[in-house]
């Protein structure tokens, strides 16, 4: 992943990083800062950009600033480790499969590999396909807890009562509870 960030401290300014365009205005006064952060991966198409802005005052910006520096630095040292490194070449692996699926002889033939390098992986680093498989389970649990909060007021075409949407939520934070542990 690729992310180029441009920062600037100003009121009133127009900033343009990568042919887009942001005026910065506040109500406040108060002297702002702004990221711009243009976002490109792998697996996104090419040419494709995501891109956020973030606008803060000036104390909060430092913090955050300082936090984000905190995470990337983690970042960098998790990423240069052996498993890591493998795991990567595997990810990629499987997005050139993903990229096959309408030759199925080449599909298949991708998948099986990415499958074995990733089987090979697991036995070679059981300590991380272990940290790998609890952090896939925590998401699945957030997304079920997330369902489950949702299942108390979502009702598509009203007929539910509060009895079965709470019945709903119950379930879903079971299954989610049973991911978890």
């Amino acid at each position: 992943m690729e992310m180029t960030t441009t920062q600037t401290t100003a009121e009133g300014s127009t900033l343009t990083v990568n042919g887009t365009t942001l005026r910065i205005e506040t109500s406040s006064g108060k002297q702002v800062t702004c990221w711009l952060h243009h976002v490109t991966t792998e697996s996104t198409r090419p040419g494709y950009r995501a891109l956020g802005a973030i606008l803060l005052d000036t104390e909060s910006a430092d913090w955050l600033d300082a936090h984000i520096r905190d995470l990337q630095r983690v970042e960098r040292d998790r990423a240069a480790t052996p498993e890591a490194t493998e795991r990567r070449r595997i990810h990629i692996l499987y997005n050139r499969a993903e990229r096959l699926l309408d030759n199925p002889g080449e599909y298949f033939d991708a998948l099986s590999r990415a499958d074995e390098a990733l089987t090979a992986w697991q036995e070679a680093y059981p300590q991380a396909a272990a940290d790998e498989e609890r952090e896939q389970r925590a998401d699945q649990a957030d997304a079920l807890r997330s369902l489950a909060l949702g299942a108390l007021t979502y009702d598509a075409d009203g007929s539910l009562n509060a009895a079965d949407q709470q019945q709903r939520h119950d379930e879903l934070m079971a299954q989610a509870k049973k991911i978890a542990s």
